[in-house]
């Protein structure tokens, strides 16, 4: 009888893995953000659908050849640690259930040798200029040696200034054309987790419609309108609360 329960939780495990690797595209929007030798992947915050996204690419650039796969992610170094503060107390989407799972997706990855994984949020932030530069300098050290996969808010993978920000330069502005920048986007209301206001507060927020005329699901257009290389859009967004929450 144990013997059965075993295998019966065998095969869920398989069909699990299956249906979830099942749901990667197979598109030539995606096989074109894949092939990038250096690719910059801006998100808003807190999402069920982007981090899962990135798994998709990282098991594809895993499969592809090429120099070592870097994947640099918008957290402390101290993130490597399940018991951290950063996911035991972390409030905003980048400490999301869903982010957390990508994560210890990555680190499985790595303990096989299939990647390695950088946290580029170690700096001070108290000047945001020069954060920018320091992460800048940081991916550009990985991109002389490796391919890299990074991995943050799309403020930060901008390839030019926000209009309403005009004195901080996005460290993805500094990186070159050695990169390819994607914003991830959505057509339909929707909503995130993430943090605003003052006082600052973090929750689901809804995400509005689109009004314009963006395109269909999985469609891979110019992001020039969006600061970026290029734009991939979603249907809609889900909120992932942070792991922390009860």
């Amino acid at each position: 009888m144990l013997l059965r329960c075993r295998l019966f939780f065998l095969l869920l495990s398989l069909l699990a893995g299956v249906s979830q690797a099942g749901t990667c595209p197979e598109t030539s929007a995606f096989r074109t953000l894949v092939a990038a030798e250096n690719l910059y992947v801006g998100e808003i915050h807190g999402t069920v659908e982007s981090p899962a996204f990135v798994r998709c690419l990282v098991e594809a650039k895993i499969q592809a050849s090429g120099r070592p796969l870097v994947v640099s992610l918008e957290m402390p170094p101290e993130a490597a640690r399940e018991e951290a503060r950063f996911w035991k107390h972390g409030t905003d989407g980048r400490a999301s259930q869903v982010m957390w799972e990508l994560h210890a997706f990555l680190l499985e990855r790595q303990q096989k040798g299939q990647l390695i994984l950088h946290y580029h949020a170690g700096f001070s932030q108290r000047d945001q200029s020069k954060y920018e530069q320091s992460v800048a300098a940081a991916l550009k050290d990985i991109m002389s040696r490796s391919r890299l996969l990074a991995y943050a808010g799309h403020f930060h993978s901008r390839k030019q200034v926000l209009p309403v920000l005009p004195e901080v330069l996005p460290n993805g502005a500094l990186l070159g054309q050695d990169i390819t920048r994607v914003t991830l986007e959505w057509m339909e209301a929707g909503s995130a987790w993430f943090c605003s206001g003052e006082p600052v507060v973090c929750e689901a927020s809804p995400l509005p419609a689109r009004n314009e005329s963006v395109g269909g699901a999985g469609d891979l257009k110019d992001g020039a309108a969006y600061g970026h290389d290029l734009a991939y859009f979603f249907s809609k967004f889900t909120a992932s609360p942070p792991r922390s929450a009860p």
